[in-house]
């Protein structure tokens, strides 16, 4: 399948924040680490208006949870009996990168993430073969109106180039020198409520990966959705397949 192309104006997002933690790769290793890293990178991406000094802020307090938020969340998630037999599930364990996650959301023009997010809830990992890796989070925002702007920040011209410099930021730390290319997918999985990249890594000795990383939205949830794969991606059908199902498990 061909990238699609991509129209960047707008200069890059300076291409260093502050490096406290190895976080990414401390517990991994073996042939199966670099992918798994790509799904912690991506499980914390944020969205909004575009802005060209991504220096990150201090961490505010987070607002309220709620119970009944993360019990929806949870519901909605895709599990194993969504999946055929060739995919078995894994627990996924996220890692806090609050240097990173500043540094994105304020490349994307966001404030603090914690101060909307009532609720978070994370998917297994579900793997087939030795390549296809699929994770999804899904956030609840404090009100629509914030929800709607985190997918309008995604669709935004830029937005693409704001996580592919993220991406090379951690993979740098990481020591992985690889390269990353950016495109948007269009239309994207889930039709009109979502947004999506396709991110293709080279690393310097194995086959390219690749990445595609939906965003959609219902209502004040936010699903992110990670598909990776080696050298071809993972299909159109069935990406749409698994966010249509959380969306429509959200409910109207």
């Amino acid at each position: 399948m061909l990238l699609r192309s991509r129209s960047l104006n707008k200069p890059p997002c300076n291409d260093r924040v502050p490096v406290r933690d190895h976080y990414l790769v401390r517990r991994l290793s073996g042939p199966t680490a670099y992918i798994t890293m790509l799904i912690m990178i991506l499980s914390s991406a944020c969205t909004g208006g575009i802005n060209q000094d991504p220096t990150p802020t201090p961490p505010p307090e987070p607002i309220q949870q709620s119970v009944e938020d993360r019990q929806t969340a949870e519901q909605a998630l895709p599990t194993s009996a969504d999946f055929d037999s060739s995919f078995s599930a894994s627990p996924f364990e996220p890692r806090n990168a609050p240097e990173e996650d500043s540094a994105l959301n304020n490349c994307l023009g966001l404030g603090p993430t914690a101060v909307h997010e009532t609720a978070r809830a994370y998917s297994p990992i579900f793997t087939s073969g030795a390549g296809t890796r699929i994770q999804f989070s899904i956030t609840f925002a404090d009100s629509e109106q914030k929800a709607g702007s985190d997918l309008a920040g995604y669709m935004q011209e830029g937005a693409g180039e704001c996580v592919r410099q993220s991406f090379l930021r951690q993979l740098e730390r990481t020591g992985n020198p690889t390269g990353v290319a950016q495109s948007r997918i269009a239309p994207a999985p889930g039709g009109e409520e979502a947004s999506a990249f396709r991110l293709v890594l080279q690393p310097e000795s194995s086959a390219p990966r690749i990445v595609d990383l939906v965003t959609a939205v219902r209502g004040r949830a936010e699903i992110t959705a990670t598909f990776i794969n080696v050298q071809d991606p993972v299909t159109e059908q069935e990406e749409d397949r698994l966010i249509r199902l959380c969306l429509d498990r959200l409910g109207g």
